[in-house]
């Protein structure tokens, strides 16, 4: 297995490189000190397929205040 990481444009990451480990799990980004740090921990996070399995949960369980906001209204 490989790390996955995509850059998403919306979301709480929007700008920002996101990345799995090399088992697909978790989700990690830099710090501004370019470490990483991990938001969601391994056994927390579904072992992502692809870039775009990651940036689909990503925006569904990190969004903005707004698309949250949205979200509830629905």
């Amino acid at each position: 297995m490989t790390r996955i990481s995509t850059t998403p444009r919306t979301g709480q990451f929007a700008g920002q490189i996101v990345f799995t480990n090399i088992e697909g799990e978790g989700v990690f980004s830099y710090c501004a000190n370019g470490f990483p740090i991990q938001h969601t921990g391994t056994g927390q996070s579904p072992t992502f397929r692809s870039s775009r399995h990651l940036a689909r949960w990503l925006r569904e369980h990190y969004p903005t205040d707004e698309q949250a906001y949205d979200a509830r209204d629905r």
